[in-house]
């Protein structure tokens, strides 16, 4: 069994800035490059110095040298308050009684000058209590630990469920600091409630929020007040609005709309109460809005803002707009008066990673452009917008199920690509249906940028041990059937095996068997244009074997509110899975768990199984006024690209890829058993000696377990399983999710099997005609 360690790294980081970019603006770190590999989840200042928080250690960032490094001790400093890992006669820094036991929240809060992290002291009879801790850094640049602030049982929240009494800890999701009170916003007996935490008393005052909406970001604002954006999700659209809230009066006073971009609000709101204005990221670019008496002025955009997540707390040091979070830690000068006047337009709506990354890599060759990268599209305006020879986005990721690439395609709405020799090697080393499907009379005009593809998992030692062989496993959706008319009598002399999880019932069941089926029942459609005359009968076939089954027979609950079912029972000594079924499981390089395995079936008898691998491609606008940056975008995009996701689609490449974190794995652990024996040679109690020896051994076994399992992140078997499997791929043009609402209608008895393929057969005629 493979286990997940956490990597204690000490080590001190020196960054210069990453990118050549105008004058005033800073790219901090990135994720992945300079030996920088972690994830920012709070932000603050501290004079001249930005201090940025993961979980398990702090860097500080100079704004005047640029250098960028790790604050010593924070891990350690939070292990010693709560109690962990401590050296023998060792306490911990917080006082705790007998049978007491604290837990440090990860969220760093901020108020004025001070940072704190919240501890949790439990009991043996969950009684509970908080402590507000105050952390420091002395003069030697090292974490030390300040003030308590004992907070009682304020935090807690007593609830009745099934007759039982649950008590737990408010959290505060969203919170601001300042003039000596730490404010959060908390769900309790009243729903959203504001909390505000007086830091000299201790005392904790409840506010309730009378505001129309969900609180998505909590910032300072002038006069002791904080600045809200509140979601109204039972608008259509989504309408986000900036309001005001005065902590003293409790009354919210809204200051306008603020402005979105297709599903997409606005990130990372920030308060300049110096310039009157407001700051935030939308579309992958930095907007600012003035604040007059009048309310909100007109959106300016000014900079741009390769972050879609912006997780930690944004924050405003000088004139620099600073957000960070998993990507990476970006800063933006707010007193731009100016864009740079080359500003390129990039559509991710596939979502690839390659294409966040490219934007470093190519800005650093290029500083003199400027480029945004957007998630939101509509795909219906997408056809509308080429047509229109509009030019105002450059690249677009869109995925092989959206009816959109096909038409772009095949009606001349992408730009030739094979001008780009980097471009034209990487589509020669693809497999033949992935090249075939972005190329066109010879010509280049999409690159893949990720793939996934799923299907059936069945467990066949489960099986094996009722009596199938691996000759039985069903090759087609009617074996399928068959096998499972079968197995409710073979259920009744196994009872410790189960159809499928536990959580799943028969409608659920149903559902998605039926909606698998009927994907690859599409794929089989679009792998080739002349099944679409024999269409109709083949799902007619389907949907009769399918209905064939006896659904209530096969030991499922009858329904996800059905609470007669008891706890998962596990398998026999040999650790057999006790499920038969996984409904969907990812053909990559990650095989399944021991027993599992791939059952791709055909939806005709006497043909091959297909899997259809969902493609994310990227291409270039024909119209777009930066033709050649956009297509040097997409082989630095090219070059992003993650190994293990290159590997999918080009079958040449099939060398073991290393863990990288492997050898300091081995290390970290080799240097804990050492401890554990050091331990052990100086224990004379012999209670505690049989605990050490039992831990030295479980530790042991585990630094065989993870030598023998871990060294490679895709291993020479993972690839050969993979590749067993290849023959069976081919792109996934259609979706079953877009016959969902004839699907609902089919399984609740108001559309018979015929009505339902002739819909689909309709639709797939008219996609054929519109060139889809």
């Amino acid at each position: 069994m493979k286990k997940i360690f956490s990597l204690l790294m000490v080590f001190c980081l020196i960054f210069g800035t990453a990118s050549a970019l105008a004058a005033g603006n800073v790219t901090i770190a990135v994720r992945g490059q300079n030996d920088f590999d972690d994830y920012i989840s709070s932000a603050f200042v501290r004079g001249n110095k930005l201090l940025l928080n993961s979980y398990d250690r702090t860097y500080e960032w100079n704004k005047e040298t640029g250098e960028m490094r790790e604050v010593k001790g924070y891990q350690e400093l939070r292990d010693k308050i709560a109690g962990h890992h401590l050296e023998e006669g060792e306490e911990p820094l917080v006082a705790l009684e007998e049978g007491e036991y604290c837990n440090l929240y990860d969220s760093i809060y901020t108020v004025d000058d001070k940072i704190y992290v919240m501890a949790e002291i439990n009991d043996e009879e969950n009684n509970a209590r908080n402590l507000l801790v105050e952390l420091m850094i002395d003069d030697n640049d090292t974490f030390a630990m300040g003030e308590t602030i004992d907070l009682g049982d304020a935090l807690m929240v007593e609830e009745e469920m099934d007759g039982e009494t649950y008590r737990y800890s408010r959290y505060l999701q969203k919170s601001a600091g300042f003039d000596g009170v730490l404010y959060g916003i908390s769900y309790g007996e009243n729903g959203m409630e504001l909390l505000a935490i007086e830091l000299e008393s201790g005392h904790v005052n409840t506010m309730t929020l009378d505001v129309d909406g969900e609180i998505d970001s909590m910032t300072r604002y002038k006069d002791g007040q904080l600045l809200l954006t509140m979601m109204n999700y039972d608008s259509d659209p989504v309408v986000v609005n900036l309001v005001v809230y005065d902590v003293t009066t409790q009354e919210t006073t809204l200051l306008g709309e603020m402005p979105r971009d297709g599903w997409q609000s606005p990130l990372g709101i920030c308060y300049d109460e110096q310039r009157s204005r407001i700051y935030y990221s939308l579309a992958g670019s930095m907007w600012r809005i003035d604040i007059t008496d009048a309310g909100l002025g007109t959106p300016e955009e000014f900079s741009d803002m390769p972050m879609n997540d912006g997780s930690a707390n944004v924050v405003l040091m000088d004139d620099l707009y600073i957000m960070a979070g998993y990507d990476a830690i970006i800063g933006r000068d707010v007193t731009q008066e100016k864009m740079p006047e080359q500003h390129m337009r990039v559509v991710n709506y596939g979502y690839s990673e390659g294409i966040k990354q490219a934007y470093f890599s190519f800005t650093n060759a290029h500083p003199e452009y400027m480029v945004s990268i957007s998630t939101a599209m509509d795909p219906e305006a997408l056809m509308s917008n080429m047509m229109n020879r509009s030019s105002d986005v450059d690249i677009y990721t869109i995925d092989s199920t959206v009816e959109a690439f096909s038409a772009l395609l095949n009606r001349g709405f992408m730009a030739e690509l094979t001008g780009s020799e980097k471009i034209k090697a990487g589509v020669e080393g693809l497999y033949p249906f992935l090249k075939d499907t972005v190329m066109k009379d010879g010509e280049i005009y999409a690159l893949p940028m990720n793939s996934y593809a799923d299907t059936l998992t069945m467990n066949v030692k489960t099986l094996e041990k009722m009596g199938y062989t691996k000759d039985d496993l069903p090759k087609t959706w009617f074996d399928f059937y068959d096998m499972l008319q079968e197995l409710p009598a073979k259920l009744e002399e196994f009872p410790e095996i189960q159809f499928c999880e536990q959580y799943m019932d028969v409608e659920n069941a149903r559902y998605q068997i039926f909606s698998i089926m009927l994907q690859d029942y599409f794929t089989w459609l679009d792998a080739d244009q002349s099944h679409l005359t024999e269409s109709g009968d083949v799902l007619v076939k389907l949907c009769e074997a399918y209905e064939k089954v006896d659904w209530n027979s096969l030991g499922m609950k009858e329904s996800s509110e059905d609470e007669s079912f008891g706890s998962i029972i596990v398998g026999s000594d040999d650790e057999v899975p006790s499920r038969i079924l996984e409904f969907y499981n990812s053909v990559s390089f990650y095989q399944p768990i021991e027993g599992d395995e791939w059952i791709p079936l055909s939806v005709k008898e006497g043909e091959e199984p297909l899997i259809g691998m969902n493609v994310v491609f990227a291409f270039v606008n024909p119209f777009s006024e930066n033709r050649e940056a956009a297509i040097e975008y997409l082989e630095y995009a090219w070059d992003c690209v993650e190994e293990t996701i290159k590997m999918q689609m080009v079958p040449s490449m099939n060398d073991p890829v290393e863990n990288k974190h492997y050898e300091e794995s081995l290390k970290d652990m080799e240097e804990y058993t050492h401890d554990l024996e050091a331990q052990l040679e100086k224990t004379e109690d012999e209670e505690e000696k049989e605990q050490l020896n039992q831990m030295l051994e479980e530790q042991k076994k585990w630094y065989e377990e993870y030598k023998k399992e871990n060294r490679y992140q895709v291993s020479a078997e993972d690839i050969e399983h993979y590749r067993a499997f290849d023959k069976c791929l081919v792109v996934q043009k259609s979706s079953w999710w877009n016959a969902s609402e004839d699907i609902n209608k089919y399984l609740d008895g108001a559309m018979t099997a015929q009505q339902l393929a002739t819909s689909i057969e309709k639709t797939m005629q008219m996609k054929r005609l519109e060139g889809n």
